[in-house]
């Protein structure tokens, strides 16, 4: 996999960011911050969406690379499920080089949405 350049920067930038304005309200400031993370990049800084159902693995990686500043050959994707009913502890039961792969697993094993979430509250 090649290195994220400047174009695939500035496109995810185009295409998923909202430019922070100098003079925006406590509460919008408030919402967006609820689900996105604020980058800076050359003295500009964006409103990033912590998660996207458009994105591509690549559009992924881009994501890791501008928040975390994980180069794409670090970037793993895992599938965890708790320890014990109502309990805080985490296993990672799989670890998937691709989105999708985790994706898919989940789906096959756990009944997964196309987004790896599963619903744990039921009617009766």
């Amino acid at each position: 996999m090649s290195e994220i350049n400047e174009i695939e920067i500035e496109k995810f930038l185009e295409t998923f960011c909202t430019k922070v304005l100098k003079e925006e309200s406590d509460s919008y400031v408030e919402l967006m911050m609820d689900n996105h993370k604020c980058i800076e990049i050359e003295n500009v800084q964006y409103y990033v969406p912590e998660d996207n159902s458009l994105w591509t693995e690549r559009d992924e990686q881009i994501y890791q690379f501008l928040v975390y500043g994980i180069e794409t050959e670090e970037l793993h994707f895992y599938v965890d499920v708790p320890n014990t009913c109502g309990g805080d502890e985490w296993q990672n039961i799989l670890t998937c080089d691709t989105r999708e792969e985790a994706i898919k697993y989940a789906m096959e094993k756990f009944g997964a949405d196309e987004n790896g979430c599963i619903c744990l509250v039921s009617q009766s």
